[in-house]
């Protein structure tokens, strides 16, 4: 069995070490050396990489299934929502507020009060809220353009591509 990723770095990088470390190393067989931990490594690599694809694949397929079940989700929910708006339109019309049945009844409620805005623009001040909230595309724009901002600061990181 192959030995873990993490494992052929460290092999790695101690025969790097060793090549600034001592002047009377074979310069020949550790670059043969180094050649086969690279290769050693390159393949874990492409076979980790292998396995990322098959699950980004396997991600795909279950956003797709996902995708399905969510339109079926809101088909049902709709259904639910206008059979349920069409009884109370017509329990109301009816003027009936209870009807009892063997497996459960169904009861018409008086919801309590709640507030509608009509028209926000006459709405008086004191009533008004501001809220406030940083401008982050210009704060990047000056950060990137060299500007110091105090709060606010640039992060660079990495990200992996497979391809």
């Amino acid at each position: 069995m192959s030995e873990p990723l993490y494992k052929i770095k460290e092999t790695y990088l101690k025969a790097l070490d060793d090549l600034v470390v001592d002047d009377f190393i074979d310069y020949q067989s550790l670059n043969d050396t180094l050649l086969s931990i690279q290769d050693e490594f390159k393949e874990k690599a492409i076979n980790i990489g292998s396995y990322i694809k098959n699950l980004s694949l396997k991600i795909d397929a279950l956003e797709k299934y996902e995708t399905e079940i969510k339109k079926r989700k809101n088909i049902i929910k709709n259904k639910k929502s206008f059979l349920k708006s069409y009884l109370m339109k017509n329990m109301i019309e009816s003027e009936i507020k209870k009807i009892e049945g063997i497996e459960f009844d169904i009861k018409l409620h008086e919801t309590p009060p709640h507030l509608e805005i009509d028209n926000l623009n006459i709405i008086p001040e004191k009533y008004i809220k501001i809220i406030t909230s940083p401008d982050i595309i210009s704060i990047k724009k000056d950060l990137l353009a060299g500007e110091i901002i105090e709060g606010a600061s640039i992060k660079k990181g990495f990200h992996l591509k497979i391809g």
